[in-house]
Parts: C-alpha cells; structure tokens; sequence
C-alpha cells in the first residue's frame, strides 16, 4: 500500500514524501473492518512518537466468488439432468482447493445449497457458510441426438412449468 506523508527534513523544513508498506492482513479480515498499524500514522509533535495510521478493508468481488460479510457465495452451473436427477459436483474454494457436494434431485435454479463453516474464517467465533447458488444451463448447440432425447422427453413429460400462471 503506498501514501503521502510529511517528512521533515534537517533543516526543519516539511515536506511530502510517498512511501509503501507492506501490510499483512490477518485471515477472517471481513469488508470494512479497520486495522490499526501502530506507529505508522503521522509525525509525533514536539518529537513525539508517531501516530498511528487506520485502514479500512475494502474486499472487491472479482472472479467467481461473491462475498457477504462472511458468508461465501459461487455461483453453480448445472445441466438440466443433473437438476433433475441430482448430481454431485466438485467446486473450487477460497483457498483454491476442490470440495465435493451432493445436489439433491429437483434442484431449479437460483436454490441455495449451504455448505456450514466454510466461508470466511474468524478468529473470535464461527466462521461463515459456502453456498452454492444453482444456475440450470443448456445446451448452447445442442446435437441432433440430443434434440431428439430433448424432444422425446417433451412427448412423455406432463410437467407444465407455467400450470400455476
């Protein structure tokens, strides 16, 4: 992270000067919280010790996960068979290793699969939950083949999405 901070110079004179710091941020560190770096603020009056500098943690969503407070949300695509008969899937973590989890039969999309203590860590308690928000995909260009299995199910199926509009 780098600032401007005034520096004084030996013939008494005060300047603006950039500097960078390296700043660790503790695992469980959650959107807005404010970290204290002791000593690390502005220069002390009269040769006092220096103040100390507050940041606050902004956590940007970027990629393929969303965060809230401490709960982790990743967005699932899903085939239409596997909503239907159920599936289990292998997503990616936070920390970059895979998990495995069961989807149950009838999934539809925007359902919510809750995966306790596996978002955000915190050290003063329970970490957050991972859920998995399921999106149904199809086929972009589905094959001739899989048109006529589509097809055929649309002859058989009497499930009328729209029954209740």
């Amino acid at each position: 992270m780098s600032l401007r901070e005034p520096e004084e110079q030996p013939d008494g004179h005060v300047r603006h000067v950039t500097k960078t710091l390296e700043v660790k941020i503790p695992a469980g560190t959650i959107d807005g919280q404010r970290m204290r770096l002791a000593g690390k603020g502005g220069m002390g009056y009269n040769g006092g010790p220096n103040g100390n500098l507050y940041i606050t943690i902004n956590i940007t969503d970027t990629g393929k996960f969303k965060v809230e407070g401490r709960d982790v949300y990743l967005t699932v695509p899903m085939t239409p068979p596997e909503a239907v008969l159920g599936a289990e899937v292998v997503v990616p973590t936070l920390g970059g290793k895979k998990l495995s989890v069961k989807v149950k039969p009838g999934a539809k999309s925007g359902q919510k699969v809750r995966i306790p203590g596996k978002g955000f860590p915190n050290k003063k308690g329970a970490a957050g939950d991972f859920y998995l928000v399921i999106n149904i995909v199809v086929p972009p260009d589905p094959t001739k083949e899989e048109k006529e299995l589509y097809e055929k199910l649309a002859e058989v199926s009497k499930f009328n999405p729209r029954a209740d509009l």
